[in-house]
């Protein structure tokens, strides 16, 4: 997950997302994702692997305090392509929710 005070992320070039300071890795294991015509989805839990703390409007946050015990998203996906990046040729877009999982210490 990367945080980036100025984005300038762009919905046709996947790459630009990916700017920006990296504040946590997640792990996840294989998910189903059916598909219901134009969309796509799943839902599945990641397990925190690191973090880096970071500052939003005058406040530092850390994922290893926010979520300690990972997090669980559901995630929609449109099943049109999109040019991608060097490394993934084919890109597609969607949006989701997230959440913590279980009680944070702090």
């Amino acid at each position: 997950m990367y945080y980036n005070s100025i984005p300038t992320g762009d919905w046709s070039n996947p790459a630009t997302f990916s700017s920006g300071q990296l504040i946590a890795t997640f792990s996840r294991k294989e998910s189903l994702f059916p598909e219901f015509g134009p969309i796509g989805f799943h839902s599945l839990s990641e397990t925190l692997l690191s973090s880096q703390s970071f500052t939003f409007n005058g406040q530092t946050f850390n994922f290893k305090y926010m979520t300690p015990n990972g997090i669980t998203f559901v995630q929609y996906i449109s099943t049109t392509p999109l040019a991608g990046v060097a490394d993934y040729p084919v890109a597609f877009a969607g949006f989701g929710t997230t959440m913590a999982v279980g009680e944070s210490d702090h």
